[in-house]
C-alpha cells in the first residue's frame, strides 16, 4: 500500500475474507485450529457457543486496486500460530495423552 499508485492518504482497505470460505466461526477457527495442533488443547475447556454470525467483510477493494493475493483462512491461522510460537510469544498447554 505504501508504494501504490492507487492507494491514497485516508484509504481503507479491509484484509480480510475473499469469500465465505474464509468466514469462520469461532467454533470454525477452534476446531480448525485443533486439526492443525492435535497435541495442543486448542481452547482449553471452553466451548464456544454455537452461532452461524460470522464476520462480513471482503477485501475486493485491495485486491481489484492493490492487487492482493490472498491465503486461504487455514493457511493464515497455521502462518499466525507458527510465528507467535517461533518468537515465544505463546506456550500451548498440550492435550493430556490418553
Amino acid at each position: 500500500m505504501a508504494e501504490s499508485d492507487v492507494a491514497q492518504n485516508g484509504s481503507r482497505y479491509n484484509l480480510v475474507a475473499t469469500d465465505t470460505s474464509g468466514e469462520l466461526t469461532m467454533q470454525g477457527m477452534r476446531d480448525t485450529l485443533q486439526r492443525l495442533y492435535p497435541e495442543v488443547a486448542v481452547c482449553g475447556d471452553w466451548d464456544p457457543p454455537p452461532t452461524r454470525n460470522r464476520p462480513r467483510a471482503k477485501c475486493t477493494k485491495a485486491i481489484r486496486e492493490l492487487g492482493l493475493q490472498t491465503y486461504t483462512s487455514t493457511a493464515t491461522l497455521k502462518a499466525t500460530v507458527d510465528s507467535l510460537l517461533a518468537f515465544g510469544l505463546i506456550t500451548p498447554k498440550l492435550r493430556a495423552k490418553v
